[in-house]
């Protein structure tokens, strides 16, 4: 099932959580899990997750989802060292071991990095995101011969999707394209019988250098919320690269939790569709004036003495708080100027 399918289910069990004790912090950290990862909401993530670490500080979780947060929000070393400590409160955790070793790896620490990964895998034998990490490792410092080992020996012991497109990856890159264009084929097939996510396909797409596909499954995981997406922003795998100076892909990444937090903040107070307005009008007006204002105040003029509350300071704030007035034009039917 889809992340974003899935969804409803997890913020009704969230809700209910937080209903019965507001105070526990586990509620609080899947509420900050939820807005990362399918609201795309990086600053409501955080602000639930530094709840959730204020008020159970000894629940391991919450770190490694709050590193995530740190990641995104360009702050790597505060990432590395919030991961340490989930490693130090569940160290047999592979996911906090795994993105510690991730972490080093954008802060340009490879060789941290690959000792990382490979302890993970001694811990965690059939681990697919360490041994993924591992391959494209191999295959950014030229060992292709022990990346494509490496991704058999993960397809021998797991099947699954994500390892599959680590083979793929690999055997793009080497230049084996019929065999990458097989394993691609196959997960095709097997998406017809269960959900893969787009992502997978995306990834042995653009190592066998087809753009128009890459890009048509990248938009496709972004909308079905996989995990990984959000990463993106901060690095890009090495079976993207090839991607980095395109339009359409650098545009992609720039939208991830932008538009979307807009959506996310108006959704929970006045309804999906003036969320949507909102981000709208912002991005025109940001766009079309300096300070974004002008445009903004013409349209609040046309509904005097509605001022509704914003909760974000500074100028982007009173845009923010200028749209959120203007949306009511269109909620009430009325022309927008411009």
């Amino acid at each position: 099932m889809e992340p974003r399918q899935a969804a409803p289910i997890a913020f009704e069990a969230v809700e209910k959580a937080l209903a019965l004790d507001p105070m526990a912090g586990e509620p609080h950290a899947s509420r900050g899990d939820l807005a990362y990862h399918i609201e795309h909401d990086f600053a409501l993530a955080a602000r639930e997750l530094d709840r959730a670490l204020e008020l159970s500080p000894g629940y391991a979780t919450a770190y490694y989802w709050r590193a995530e947060v740190s990641m995104v929000h360009g702050r790597t070393d505060e990432a590395i060292r919030l991961l340490r400590r989930a490693v130090e409160l569940d160290p047999l955790n592979p996911f906090a071991r795994y993105f510690l070793a991730f972490a080093q790896g954008v802060a340009g620490r490879p060789d941290e990095a690959e000792r990382g990964y490979r302890h993970v895998l001694e811990l965690s034998p059939g681990y697919s995101p360490a041994r993924g990490a591992l391959v494209r490792l191999e295959l950014a410092q030229g060992k292709t011969t022990e990346a494509l080992a490496s991704a058999h020996r993960a397809v021998e012991e797991n099947p699954s999707p994500a390892n599959l497109a680590t083979l793929g990856v690999a055997l793009g890159l080497a230049g084996k394209t019929s065999e990458a264009g097989s394993i691609l084929s196959r997960l095709r097939d097997l998406g017809r019988q269960r959900w893969v996510s787009p992502f997978e396909l995306a990834r042995v797409e653009a190592a066998l250098g087809d753009r128009a596909a890459a890009l048509t499954s990248l938009h496709a995981a972004i909308e079905a919320r996989d995990f990984r997406v959000p990463l993106l922003k901060v690095s890009v795998d090495i079976e993207f690269r090839s991607l980095v100076g395109d339009p359409e892909f650098k545009q992609l990444i720039g939208g991830i939790g932008r538009r979307d937090t807009g959506r996310s903040m108006i959704r929970s107070e006045d309804g999906e569709l003036v969320g949507f307005v909102l981000v709208d009008i912002a991005d025109r007006a940001i766009a079309d004036y300096s300070d974004g204002c002008e445009l903004l105040n013409a349209m609040v003029a046309e509904i005097h003495g509605v001022n509704m509350p914003c909760h974000i300071d500074g100028q982007v704030g009173r845009v923010l708080e200028l749209a959120r007035t203007a949306a009511l034009v269109t909620e009430r039917h009325q022309e927008l100027p411009g």
